[in-house]
């Protein structure tokens, strides 16, 4: 049951790209859209690394929804 209902929530543009984030990246779920948020980090010249929680769905050529969180 638990597989039909993440496959319900999932966005086209994740359904359209088949590959999952690392479970070690995962922070949580998307308010928005229900994807996954995934950190990263970026580094930023002159002030050093920071952290962003980013949705899964906003990520790649086709971005589906804008959920950023800085850290």
């Amino acid at each position: 049951m638990r597989g039909i209902l993440m496959e319900a929530r999932a966005t086209p543009a994740a359904a359209a790209r088949k590959e999952r984030p690392d479970p070690d990246w995962v922070r949580g779920r998307c308010p928005i859209c229900g994807e996954e948020v995934v950190s990263n980090c970026y580094y930023v010249g002159g002030k050093g690394y920071i952290i962003v929680w980013e949705c899964w769905a906003s990520l790649g050529e086709t971005g589906a929804c804008d959920y950023r969180r800085v850290l």
